[in-house]
Parts: structure tokens; C-alpha cells; sequence
């Protein structure tokens, strides 16, 4: 008998970095994107998170197709958005960045061994910079188009992609970025 395959999960904290935090997150583990209005049944994960506190807010969608084109290839999409104030003892300056993350991965040899490769276009943005701060940051105000190629290798004992409460995960992973465009 199938039992439920989605979750809700909430909390909230405090920190001396981020004062005040609280994030909302749901997930579904059979998840079918075509099924509507249900969206149930396809064996697809999906998960959306909300975090927000007062020098931070993170939204995040993230899709994965563990048998793309009927093949122990996993297809993963994250769509983010992130706005982060930072603060420091000379400066102050908001960064944003919204983004698309494309991935690709498979077991190499062994269900625990997986090795990845991955393309992002992220737009990153530095803005509300005083007219004290210091030049280098000045120099980074605006908006870049970033975009970036990935591969990765990981040790994956995990029970869950999403929300996983045994085994472990070790992953290395390098990223090559080129930008700014535009």
C-alpha cells in the first residue's frame, strides 16, 4: 500500500548573522509534472522552499526526473531567487541573485558513487551601496550575467534526495564561470 510521498516542514531560528530567520518548505517525492490537478504519481521529485529573516530572503523550486528519457539519468532544475544584506565594520551592500541551474547526473559503477555535470545562468546584483563604501565595491555595483559549467563526484548513502535522515553525502565539485555579459 502506497503511503503519503509529500511533506510541509517550518522552523524558525535565531543567529547573530542573520537575527531572526523562519523558513517554509514543501516537498513531494512522487511528484508528476503532467498529472493535473493532482500532480501525483509520476515517481518525479519536486520541492519549494521559503526562507526569510531580516538580512535575508532565499526562495527556491527545485525538479528532479530521476529516469530522464527513460534512463538511470537523473535531470535536476533549480529555479532560485536570493536577496542577502551584508554588513560589515566600513560597509554596507545588498546582493541579489536569481538564477537557473540545468543538471545531469548518474551512478558510476556503484547506486553510491554519482558523478554530475551542470550548467547556471545566474544574474547577480550589487546595489544600495553608500556613497562611503569603499571603491572595490563601488566597482562592483550593478548587475552581471554570470554563467557557469559544473562537474561534480559524490559518495551518497542518503535515503532521501530531499530530505534525507540517514547516511551521508561527500561531494567535490568544480565550477568554471565566464561573465559578465552584456
Amino acid at each position: 500500500e502506497e503511503q503519503r510521498t509529500g511533506s510541509m516542514t517550518f522552523g524558525a531560528g535565531f543567529s547573530s548573522v542573520d537575527s531572526f530567520i523562519g523558513f517554509v518548505e514543501v516537498t513531494q517525492g512522487n511528484f508528476d509534472l503532467f498529472n493535473w490537478p493532482s500532480f501525483t504519481g509520476g515517481g518525479q521529485k519536486m520541492r519549494l522552499r521559503a526562507q526569510m529573516g531580516a538580512e535575508r530572503q532565499d526562495y527556491e523550486l527545485t525538479f528532479i526526473e530521476p529516469w530522464f528519457m527513460g534512463k538511470k539519468l537523473a535531470l535536476s532544475v533549480d529555479l532560485y531567487h536570493r536577496e542577502l544584506s551584508y554588513v560589515s565594520e566600513n560597509d554596507y551592500y545588498d546582493e541579489r541573485r536569481t538564477g537557473v541551474r540545468f543538471g545531469l547526473s548518474r551512478a558510476l559503477g556503484s547506486d553510491f558513487l554519482i558523478g554530475g555535470v551542470s550548467y547556471t545562468l545566474e544574474n547577480i546584483g550589487i546595489f544600495d551601496v553608500p556613497i562611503d563604501a569603499p571603491q572595490s565595491i563601488k566597482d562592483e555595483e550593478g548587475d552581471r550575467l554570470v554563467s557557469k559549467v559544473g562537474l561534480s563526484l559524490a559518495f551518497d548513502t542518503s535515503n532521501s534526495v530531499l530530505l534525507p535522515d540517514r547516511g551521508q553525502r561527500t561531494e567535490a565539485r568544480v565550477e568554471l564561470a565566464g561573465g559578465p555579459f552584456g
